[in-house]
């Protein structure tokens, strides 16, 4: 039998919402950043997690839920 942390647990039991409809055009996507020092790279801006009660939710709402 395999026992599992309580952090674990506790995302099992309570995992995270992400509001799909909510996000705008620079969150999950890649973006091209400038550096302090002149460089570029890419950076994918991911969206904020909200937890799991119906007190959050918008009734007309798409969400994505995960562990």
């Amino acid at each position: 039998m395999l026992s599992m942390g309580p952090r674990t647990l506790m995302g099992y039991l309570y995992p995270r919402f992400v509001a799909l409809h909510d996000l705008d055009n620079q969150i999950a996507l890649p973006q091209i950043v400038e550096a302090s020092d002149g460089s570029m790279f890419e950076k994918v801006i991911m969206p904020a997690c909200m937890r799991n009660s119906y007190y959050f939710m918008e009734a007309g709402g798409v969400y994505l839920i995960g562990v």
